[in-house]
């Protein structure tokens, strides 16, 4: 099986970081808005996207939870094959965590 991949240094690579890292800028921003004006800018005054959004915070709950336990089984099992996910799942779940409580 042939795989594409970006090798680290190439112009393909620097473009999709930098595409990331404006991804991320803007994200930032949006989130910075929205806690230093209020949900208002939002514009959710239905009762179904409120839902939705709520339920979203519920989600992100799940899937950083779920992510702790991935790591935590792996660390008890000693499958050190799996490492490099560990260390994503870690960072994910304090990250999902750290954004569920600022809400």
């Amino acid at each position: 099986m042939k795989t594409i991949g970006i090798r680290e240094g190439s112009t393909r690579f620097k473009a999709w970081i930098g595409a990331l890292v404006v991804l991320v800028a803007f994200a930032a921003f949006a989130w910075s808005i929205q806690m230093t004006q209020g949900l208002g800018v939002t514009g959710l005054n239905n009762i179904v996207p409120w839902g939705l959004y709520v339920e979203f915070f519920g989600f992100l709950l799940g899937m950083g939870g779920g992510a702790l336990i991935v790591t935590a089984a792996m660390d008890i099992a000693r499958v050190r094959s799996y490492d490099s996910i560990s260390r994503i799942s870690i960072v994910l779940g304090a990250v999902v965590a750290a954004v569920d409580q600022s809400s």
